[in-house]
């Protein structure tokens, strides 16, 4: 298992000499949007920072106008107390 992270790093550090800068700003780009979306995974699923429990049965089960109504409620109380409001 080593040898392979090992030959796999000596490839990905071989590649800017052998490809085009073109090719080389494709693979820094498919990286990126990697660790991008390994952060996201992060910070909206296990931590739990963007969740807005859509699955709970009280917001499954009650009346969309009157939920989103308090959702935005104590969204703007948070957000004043933020002073982002």
């Amino acid at each position: 298992m080593r040898w392979a992270v090992v030959a796999a790093l000596a490839v990905l550090l071989a590649l800017p000499a052998v490809l085009s800068s073109y090719a080389v700003t494709i693979f820094i780009l498919i990286f990126f949007y990697g660790f991008l979306g390994q952060a996201w995974n992060i910070v909206g699923g296990y931590a739990g920072q963007l969740s807005v429990e859509l699955f709970a049965p009280r917001f499954q089960q009650a009346d969309p106008f009157p939920l989103a109504q308090e959702i935005w409620r104590k969204t703007e109380a948070v957000m004043r107390q933020a002073r982002v409001l």
